[in-house]
């Protein structure tokens, strides 16, 4: 899957479940859940792909939002009812990171936890980001969202 230009492509002819990652690894909670990929919805403007965990005692659901827009592709990353990160990427490899709620010291996170996904997850997201025509990204570019304990 290639996209022709920016904001001009058919996203209900896209195989989003083929290329997207079947399943990603999150630390939280203080342990490591795994996430598999499960409903993707498409939107006139946005695609939002839901991942979702069987483990008692965690958010149930990992959440992606992606919105396209003429210059920049805009994500949401939600686990449970948090948005963990919002960030945006502009061709081919500028990402800039809108808001954390997992930073130090977020009124969000009292607690220890530290979200973050695991190397592959990382590398994996980034092959699909890749897919868009005009993105470059790189792993270390999205290293903002690895877990300091994977």
């Amino acid at each position: 899957m290639t996209i022709k230009r920016w904001n001009d492509f058919d996203q209900y002819k896209i195989d989003w479940k083929g290329n997207l990652p079947n399943t990603l690894k999150v630390y939280d909670w203080k342990k490591v859940i795994e996430y598999k990929i499960g409903n993707i919805m498409l939107n006139p403007n946005m695609v939002q792909v839901v991942y979702s965990s069987d483990e008692w005692g965690v958010p149930g659901d990992l959440e992606f939002d992606i919105y396209f827009d003429d210059t920049k592709v805009l994500i949401d990353l939600t686990m449970g009812n948090l948005v963990e990160y919002s960030f945006s990427i502009t061709r081919p490899n500028k990402v800039h990171i809108i808001s954390s709620s997992t930073s130090k010291g977020s009124k969000f996170r009292k607690d220890e936890s530290d979200f973050g996904l695991d190397i592959r997850s990382i590398g994996d997201l980034v092959k699909s980001f890749n897919k868009i025509n005009g993105v470059q990204l790189k792993d270390s570019d999205l290293d903002f969202l690895k877990s300091e304990k994977l």
